[in-house]
């Protein structure tokens, strides 16, 4: 499965989680771009997201072949808005890259990322 099937997968079982209200937070910090991006493999994604007014941000583990995520907020919800954001600016990085290259006859892998 290519990264960004992956990431959309995880999308759709986040958004089934989440409360309306939790998206939304997680769409509005996306949206902001108070996601960063810290480390990746094949099988996770490391993010940092910041919260308007806390010192140390929130860290997130994309889980991309279990489909899981996990974060290090207090939140007892099953999706937190934190993983929200974290998978939807993955989702929008990875479309932007698809976006701005040429169209190639081989699969491109992406190991490194900025954000």
């Amino acid at each position: 499965m290519s990264l960004l099937a992956a990431l959309e997968e995880l999308r759709r079982l986040a958004r089934q989680e989440a409360s309306d209200r939790v998206w939304s937070q997680g769409v509005s910090l996306a949206r902001d771009r108070r996601v960063d991006g810290l480390s990746s493999s094949d099988r996770e994604v490391e993010l940092d997201v910041r919260i308007p007014g806390r010192p140390t941000p929130f860290s997130v583990v994309l889980h991309l072949q279990e489909h899981e995520w996990e974060c290090d907020c207090p939140s007892k919800e099953a999706v937190c808005s934190h993983a929200v954001a974290a998978i939807l600016a993955m989702i929008q990085h990875l479309s932007l890259i698809h976006i701005s290259e040429p169209t190639r006859r081989t699969p491109i892998s992406y190991a490194v990322f900025c954000l």
